[in-house]
Formats: C-alpha cells, structure tokens, sequence
C-alpha cells in the first residue's frame, strides 16, 4: 500500500495524508486515497500527478458544483480546473 508523501501530509492534515472518508461520521481518513503529491504539484492539485486523493477531491468538488458536467460526464475540465483552483486565492 502506498503511504502519503510529506506534501501529503501538509494538504491533508486532519486526516494523516489520506483524503476523507466521506462515509464516516467524524473526520476520519480513506486509507485507501493517500496523498501522493510532491512539492512540484499545483497549490490545489486535481490529480493530474496521478494523486488519487487529489482526483477524488475535484471530483467531489465537480460533483458539489453540479455546474460542470452533465449526466454523470465532466463537460468542460478545462472551466472546472480554473474555478477549482481559483478557489482560495
């Protein structure tokens, strides 16, 4: 099993590295979705380093905005990434 970088460790920090687990009542992490990200990723990194914990977090954020996609389909990545990062700054 993979373990979160020390990237990892400052973006997720409540929860060891991990992404949470969204099923959980409390803050909890998904040992399953570690951050695997480096120094080098974006400030607010979509997963495009292959980081399964950062694709889940824009997916959740897609699936929050409910603006992006259509029929379960991200229509326009280009626009969800821009205001995905923009968040924040």
């Amino acid at each position: 099993m993979t373990k979160p970088t020390a990237a990892g460790l400052r973006r997720y920090p409540y929860t060891d590295g991990y992404f949470p687990d969204l099923s959980a009542p409390e803050t909890a992490p998904d040992t399953a979705l570690p951050c695997v990200c480096t120094d080098r990723c974006a400030d607010r990194c979509a997963g495009e380093c292959g980081c399964q914990a950062c694709g889940a977090a824009f997916s959740e954020f897609c699936s929050e905005a409910g603006e992006f996609g259509a029929d379960g389909h991200l229509v326009d990545e280009l626009r969800a990434l821009a205001r995905y990062r923009d968040i924040g700054t």
